[in-house]
């Protein structure tokens, strides 16, 4: 069983509090992975954390465009 460590979640819709669905998109970021991130070099700054945040974030922007949508959500979530 994967445990979660933080999910990151982004909706988007028109009606607030409304998502869309076929926009929702989660990304999760898993005990392995952190267990992975803490043996990491501490001068090494492209954890799998920064990644997963980094991919939430470029999946949302397109998404705030007001001519489709008039709002865009991203939900973190730590374990």
């Amino acid at each position: 069983m994967i445990r979660l460590r933080a999910s990151l979640e982004v909706r988007a819709g028109v009606i607030p509090r409304t998502p869309e669905p076929e926009l929702t998109k989660q990304f999760h970021y898993t005990e392995e992975e952190y267990e992975e991130d803490l043996a990491r070099p501490e001068e090494e700054k492209e954890t799998t954390f920064v990644k997963k945040v980094q991919e939430a974030v470029a999946y949302s922007i397109p998404l705030m465009n007001p001519r489709r949508l008039n709002w865009v959500e991203l939900t973190w979530i730590w374990y």
